[in-house]
């Protein structure tokens, strides 16, 4: 199974927020995990007013902005996604017979 491609999602506590040079919201922002240098994730992390999560590309919620994610990145999560097996639908329990 192909290894997810990572992002990171960074939401601010109040509606816009800059730090290490980026601005973010309370909406949330998602980067490629390798876009930001050691020193401006440490100043990230180091925010109270910044909370980081770190998800698969193809499990980034809607609404997030994703405009700072690369192309390839965005195009191997999907291909990713399209690889994975569909999981054949449950079956359903049958009904136990009625007791008279």
């Amino acid at each position: 199974m192909p290894k997810a491609t990572i992002a990171l999602l960074i939401y601010a506590s109040v509606a816009t927020f800059r730090r290490a040079g980026h601005g973010f919201t309370d909406q949330g922002s998602a980067f490629n995990a390798d876009h930001f240098s050691e020193k401006q994730l440490a100043a990230i992390h180091a925010e109270p007013r910044l909370s980081v999560k770190e998800v698969p590309i193809d499990a980034i919620p809607e609404g997030v902005d994703t405009s700072d994610l690369s192309v390839e990145s965005v195009a191997t999560a999907k291909a990713d996604a399209k690889a994975k097996p569909e999981k054949a639908p449950a079956a359903k329990a049958k009904p136990a017979p009625a007791k008279e």
